[in-house]
């Protein structure tokens, strides 16, 4: 099958080369290793090992009675290098020299390893800029421990609950992988800007380069998974990401990295190949290939699918797909503009959902049982979620169309919703931006995992705000489709709309007005009224398209602004509980007398 490669949520204007160079070994490193290998008892001391030259005095320190104890007093952001990851750094400089050459910007995280090993890749000429978009990741309560510890300070049972989720999981005082990803995707917005068509090296950590590999080459969920997890089992090495725009073969520069090698300097014969950037994305039929991996777990019963078939009238899903057709590959300039069309649609029904409604019920326990070691990414729509999706599709062809590019968030339930919409010649692309994420006390399972390691809403919109931008960026003038989640669905609205916390509020408990199962919102910047296009998101409706036959009037989006006197109208109601003594604004109004006529 000749798959389209439509994949718009890549970063334009990028550095022809760009190099991620992981730090060499590091105290830190060293302590995970001797603890691992148990040469270390309780980590607390270190055996002689011999002398370690200082690369910048030439003084050898005294290792004979070194105890291990200094690191857990020093922040990570101060551990230096060993004698082994100073070795590392240099071989990795001398591939470079012999192999990439030079640069033209040079950055490099601001902590200590990762300068002391940018300055032994021994780069001629190099003038090194300090970056904290790519700092390591914070690690909150665990920072300081040992790799084999840190299993050990999770909650009882949590590591291994089918809930558990690596990519949004915040220990107390944490960074979350998703979080990294938004400073980091940052990072790379900014070499896009000042570093197009130029060379540009990165020094940072081995989790953050697994981040650049995530972004740039638009890694699935489960793969990251696999390989973060395989990286917390393996040395570091100084590994060097080397990707390019130019082609390998031609010397044709793209518009895109397009190529990219991984390399070992201990050993640069072994990985030098290219490999060409192929980012995933899927038609409807490759969606449904990848849905059915997932066996089902729960269903309604016949009977409600008779009663919901009578009540709504789905028509049966059509047995052939439209092949898609054969599209140019559009050149995407950046615009400050929105799409003209942006349309959202929830997911149909899910196991999950059915199960809370059980529970609502008294009847959950049996439900949930047949699915508790799921992860809730594989969650399978039900019968009546499938359903709800084609009815979402009947409305979708009816009144809105086709659609430039279409977006998914790669959650189970959201492909296999993508795949029953059955929008002709759809190429979809999967976007973890926008998958499953705030979610208020209402929509929990009481057996789901304690709330302690979510995502709160506001990280949920530095990441949704991400997934915004791109399509400003890419798809200005062009019509998008997005199937995403419920929590998904309402930060959307209150990133487009600018809605206020207590309106926002409001509107997630209104019960008149939800954003059910199959649910669409559609934005636009065409006046419905004069048809002309608009440079903002002005208008919106939203569609229930189990009762809508017609689309339902388009609402005006008017996005708050305050004059002085609205704000306090805003203000008045919260009465005052605490305020200063009348005594001492007198004494502060004496000290400052520039302050004694405002009133």
């Amino acid at each position: 099958m000749d798959a389209i490669q439509k994949n718009l949520l890549v970063y334009d204007r990028m550095p022809v080369d760009l190099v991620i160079v992981d730090h060499g070994e590091s105290e830190g490193n060293l302590l995970d290793s001797l603890t691992e290998t148990g040469s270390v008892e309780d980590a607390a001391t270190m055996p002689a090992t011999g002398s370690v030259t200082s690369a910048t005095d030439g003084r050898t320190p005294d290792l004979e009675s070194r105890d291990l104890s200094v690191l857990g007093g020093r922040h990570k952001s101060q551990y230096r290098l060993t004698q082994k990851g100073r070795l590392q750094s240099q071989a990795a400089g001398e591939f470079i020299r012999r192999n990439i050459g030079q640069f033209d910007f040079h950055f490099c995280s601001e902590y200590v390893r990762t300068m002391e090993s940018a300055a032994y890749l021994g780069l001629e000429e190099a003038m090194w800029t300090t970056d904290f978009y790519i700092r390591e990741p914070d690690f909150g309560k665990f920072d300081g421990f040992s790799r084999p510890d840190t299993p050990k300070l999770l909650p009882e049972g949590e590591r291994h609950n089918p809930n558990f989720d690596l990519l949004s999981y915040q220990a107390p005082g944490a960074e979350s992988i998703s979080n990294t990803c938004v400073r980091v995707d940052q990072f790379l917005q900014k070499i896009a800007s000042h570093c197009s068509g130029m060379r540009v090296i990165v020094l940072c950590h081995p989790s953050i380069s697994f981040t650049f590999r995530l972004l740039l080459e638009r890694t699935l969920r489960r793969e990251y998974e696999a390989e973060f997890l395989q990286l917390n089992s393996t040395p570091h090495s100084c590994n060097i990401l080397h990707y390019s725009r130019k082609d390998p073969h031609t010397g044709v520069v793209h518009a895109h990295l397009k190529w990219m090698r991984s390399v070992n300097p201990l050993i640069p014969s072994a990985a030098c190949l290219w490999q060409e950037i192929i980012p995933p994305s899927f038609t409807n039929a490759a969606l449904l290939a990848i849905v059915e991996k997932i066996p089902q777990c729960i269903d309604n019963t016949p009977e409600e699918i008779e009663e919901f078939h009578r009540a709504h009238q789905i028509p049966p899903r059509t047995p052939n797909l439209i092949p898609p057709p054969s599209w140019v590959e559009k050149n995407t300039l950046e615009y400050d503009n929105m799409p003209v069309d942006l349309v959202i649609v929830r997911h149909g029904e899910s196991e999950g959902n059915l199960c809370k409604k059980s529970f609502l019920t008294g009847n959950g326990n049996s439900l949930y049982s047949l699915f508790a070691s799921r992860h809730t990414s594989e969650y399978r729509l039900t019968e009546k979620g499938r359903l709800q999706s084609r009815a979402a599709g009947r409305y979708i062809k009816e009144h809105l169309g086709t659609f430039d590019f279409y977006f998914s968030s790669e959650y189970i339930r959201t492909l296999e919703s993508a795949y029953e919409l059955e929008l002709p010649g759809a190429c979809w692309t999967t976007d973890f931006y926008v998958r499953s994420g705030f979610r208020d006390k209402a929509t929990r399972t009481p057996q789901e995992v304690d709330p302690t390691g979510d995502e709160t809403l506001g990280h949920s919109c530095l990441r949704v705000d991400q997934f915004l931008q791109k399509l400003t960026r890419h798809c200005s003038g062009m019509r998008v489709i997005v199937v995403c989640h419920h929590g998904i669905s309402y930060t959307l609205r209150l990133l487009l709309e600018r809605t206020m916390r207590p309106e926002f509020i409001a509107a997630v408990k209104n019960p008149s007005n939800p954003i059910g199962n199959g649910h669409i919102l559609h934005y636009t910047r065409r006046d419905p009224v004069t048809h002309m296009i608009h440079r903002h998101v002005n208008w919106m409706r939203s569609i229930d398209p189990l009762t809508c036959r017609e689309p339902p009037p388009w609402e005006s989006i008017t996005r708050p602004t305050w004059t002085n006197e609205q704000l306090w109208e805003r203000i008045g109601p919260i009465k005052q509980l605490v305020d200063n003594d009348p005594e001492e604004i007198a004494a502060y109004v004496a000290e400052h007398p520039q302050l004694a006529n405002k009133t």
